[in-house]
């Protein structure tokens, strides 16, 4: 128990400490201490007041390690609080005031747009710029003015035959909207049309 209650004090002495290790310090006193300082109770009361432990130094225990687990649990509260302080998500649009009178000009950020609109995914451009909070003609400024380029794959008809063909085999009875997520999979953005095209 001395051991226990020196390695955490010394722990709350620390001005960085980790929420996890103190949540860790705070549960070897509930589960493991105070069950010892219990049964040393139980002990001397047990047996007459010679052979016992002194009562008084069961209370002083107890009231120690009482305060240790206060001041361990409000220790991990406030190192949590400041964990989340510091977690800054990063917002891809960026709104420029430029003082001048009309809305203020949104920015999407170039690594953002590019992950986005690239090929293995299949965002659409209304469903991307409700996610960004923008209009979609907003985004599509965004796309053109980056350069960004949406392209579909250079498959000939005959490479996209063979693909449809391996899918088919493998699912037969799936349809073209899981056919076309089966292309996008594999990093290759084909016209809808021409996967129709391909299934006949």
């Amino acid at each position: 128990m001395s051991d226990t209650y020196s390695h955490i004090s010394r722990v709350l002495q620390q001005e960085d400490s980790d929420p996890v290790r103190l949540n860790q310090h705070t549960s070897t006193i509930i589960s493991d201490t105070l069950p010892i300082l219990e049964a040393l109770e139980a002990d001397a009361l047990g047996r007459d007041s010679q052979h016992g432990l002194p009562a008084e130094w069961l209370e002083s225990c107890a009231v120690a390690l009482g305060q240790l687990l206060v001041e361990t649990m409000s220790a991990a509260g406030a190192a949590n609080q400041k964990d989340d302080v510091e977690v800054e998500v990063p917002s891809p649009v960026t709104v420029i005031h430029t003082g001048r009178p009309g809305r203020p000009r949104k920015v999407v950020n170039l690594e953002y747009l590019q992950e986005a609109t690239s090929t293995h995914r299949a965002i659409p451009i209304t469903k991307l710029a409700n996610v960004l909070k923008i209009h979609r003609h907003t985004l599509e400024h965004e796309i053109e003015r980056n350069g960004v380029t949406r392209q579909f794959a250079a498959l000939s008809d005959c490479d996209l035959d063979r693909l449809v063909k391996v899918f088919k085999s493998t699912k037969p009875d799936s349809g073209i909207c899981y056919l076309v997520g089966f292309l996008r999979y594999h990093g290759l953005r084909v016209q809808r049309k021409r996967v129709i095209h391909s299934v006949k």
